[in-house]
């Protein structure tokens, strides 16, 4: 089996912060009470729970930590890109998982799913004894079939009662090891560096937009905008293609394709906002009011974003039924006036572009306005540096 060095050095120093949210939740509550029953973590397959969660009995226990540390404990390990970060795209659909995790309120796992085998490194949970003070399952082990740090394969518990694997998992977390378990096959096309690869560039990842936009009302408003100023866009080929989809989507337009007009309507605001910017800061001008929304199931900690909806429409006269806007109180939306934003202002009040500065991860503007996409994936050119911005992480 290959070996990538600077795969495992990068993946080391993640430590701890790779744990697997189920790990995460088992070690909690075993902390908490050694005889508890993570019944929304291990499945009574012995397997975990796919979609895993805390009993409303077990809530109190996290409930301790604001949204944003809750957050971070389902997917600290995601790199946010452009995936779900469109144009259109629901800015706030993230917090959801925070209540479905934590705030449930189920008392039992009935229609919980558990197929997710549990495989693990022992090398690795012994490393983490040593170096962090306690072992912890990573959250790439569902994903390979072999460590990528140490390049052995990973071992997997058998089929077990909820009981047994319970007290074979607590056996495995005080470094440990387990008779029954078998070593995996290395099987190719599986494991996390390709999966990591695939997933980081590909063409939908690489811009992300700040700024969402209300499908209700302003996608058609856009579109409409588009058409009626595609004839003075100075680039032939943006001129082309914003006529031809935004004559399509008014005139022409079907349930079916919705999902494509949005990404072709994305990329005509991409193309405006380096090649048509002043035009793009008139339709922000003239059709655009800006919120920023405090989200998570408490409304507490950092969980905020920017959004935009149509200039002086009314929420409560919109058919758009599924509109996050009417899933906040006023007292949750703040108005925002366009002069206040700048890219400063946006990653200090959106947590999407807050976890990328906590990643230390380069970005790329593709123009000096606020409401520009940015590129999450730059690649400098010989001689370039990057510029270092300062930005603060406050809560309200």
């Amino acid at each position: 089996m290959s070996h990538n060095p600077e795969l495992a050095k990068m993946l080391r120093s993640y430590v701890p912060y790779d744990e697997s949210l189920h790990s995460t939740l088992i070690r909690t509550l075993l902390a908490y009470d050694p005889n508890i029953k993570p019944i929304g973590v291990i499945g009574a397959s012995g397997y975990w729970v796919d979609t895993p969660f805390v009993t409303v009995a077990q809530e109190h226990i996290f409930s301790r930590n604001p949204d944003n540390l809750l957050l971070e404990m389902i997917d600290m390990s995601k790199s946010i890109d452009g995936k779900d970060n469109l144009l259109f795209d629901n800015p706030v659909s993230y917090a959801h998982i925070v209540n479905a995790t934590f705030f449930s309120g189920r008392t039992s796992r009935a229609k919980g799913k558990a197929s997710k085998k549990i495989n693990y490194c022992p090398l690795c949970i012994e490393e983490g004894i040593r170096e962090v003070g306690y072992g912890y399952f990573r959250h790439f082990w569902t994903f390979s079939s072999v460590c990528m740090i140490h390049n052995k394969p990973l071992h997997q518990l058998p089929e077990l009662s909820f009981s047994q694997s319970v007290k074979a998992v607590k056996q495995l977390l005080r470094g440990k090891s387990f008779k029954g378990a078998k070593v995996l096959p290395h099987t190719h096309g599986d494991d996390f560096e390709q999966q990591t690869h695939d997933n980081t560039w590909s063409g939908d990842s690489k811009y992300l937009f700040p700024i969402k936009f209300a499908v209700g009302c302003l996608m058609h408003t856009f579109a409409k905008w588009v058409f009626g100023n595609s004839e003075t866009f100075r680039d032939d080929e943006l001129r082309k293609f914003a006529m031809k989809v935004s004559k399509r989507f008014l005139f022409n337009r079907d349930d079916f394709h919705e999902f494509e007009f949005r990404k072709s309507l994305a990329a005509i605001y991409l193309m405006c906002s380096s090649l048509e910017a002043d035009k793009l800061d008139a339709f922000f001008s003239e059709h655009v009011e800006l919120y920023r929304l405090k989200l998570g199931p408490r409304v507490q900690g950092r969980l905020r974003e920017v959004a935009a909806k149509h200039k002086g429409r009314d929420c409560n006269s919109c058919n758009e039924h599924r509109c996050y806007f009417k899933e906040y109180q006023e007292d949750t939306l703040q108005r925002l006036e366009h002069n206040d934003i700048s890219l400063e202002y946006l990653f200090e009040n959106s947590y999407t572009l807050e976890r990328i500065a906590m990643q230390k991860r380069p970005i790329g503007r593709i123009s000096q306005s606020a409401w520009a996409p940015i590129n999450v994936y730059p690649q400098l050119e010989e001689g370039e540096s990057l510029r270092r911005m300062k930005v603060s992480c406050k809560s309200d």
